[in-house]
């Protein structure tokens, strides 16, 4: 062999090693930035679902915001009406005092009351309730005016029933029975620092 054709098969052979320690280099930094790279593009892909998440909850928050004052708004009101009314149930029955002033409205309005019967008390969880039956007579106009007249007495009054007889020159039978509260229990600690 000569030395031009050594020469040449050496340098085929320098240039393919060479080439070769290039693939071997290339593939060697494509393999490393891969792994370089791919736990960074996981966690700007992690970023950007926790940003995307972030953005909904903040473009929420006005309504969050709005619900809560209004939630806020009604929760004073239920106090403030919860107030009114415990402030209108006496600790005692003290249904004599109330007999007196609805035989007052009564009178006033010309409806005669004929009869009074009270029943048992029944203990409710944080109240009590004594029922009374009233019978009365008189035209119907001033019987509707007496309905409204115990919703402006200075306790809670609930008409539970109410029958009206047949009409009798003008003037009807009427049976109404009625709830009077008393002994509410005070809110609980517990329910106040709740609120």
């Amino acid at each position: 062999m000569s030395s031009t054709h050594k020469h040449r098969r050496l340098f085929r052979l320098s240039l393919t090693i060479h080439v070769l320690c290039a693939i071997a280099v290339g593939a060697g930094v494509v393999a490393g930035r891969r792994s370089f790279l791919n736990p960074v593009v996981s966690e700007q892909r992690i970023v950007r679902q926790r940003m995307t998440q972030l953005n909904k909850l903040l473009a929420s928050s006005s309504e969050v915001t709005a619900r809560h004052a209004e939630l806020v708004t009604s929760l004073q009101d239920i106090r403030l009406r919860d107030e009114e009314v415990r402030r209108r149930i006496p600790d005692e029955s003290r249904e004599d005092e109330f007999l007196e002033m609805m035989t007052s409205k009564a009178i006033a309005r010309d409806i005669r009351v004929t009869d009074y019967r009270r029943q048992q008390i029944v203990d409710r969880e944080s109240y009590n309730e004594l029922g009374i039956t009233i019978a009365c007579t008189g035209e119907f106009a001033p019987v509707c005016g007496l309905l409204y007249d115990l919703t402006t007495l200075p306790r809670v009054t609930h008409v539970k029933r109410m029958a009206i007889g047949t009409s009798n020159n003008g003037t009807y039978d009427i049976a109404l029975t009625l709830a009077l509260f008393f002994g509410a229990d005070e809110p609980t600690n517990e329910a106040v620092a709740q609120n």
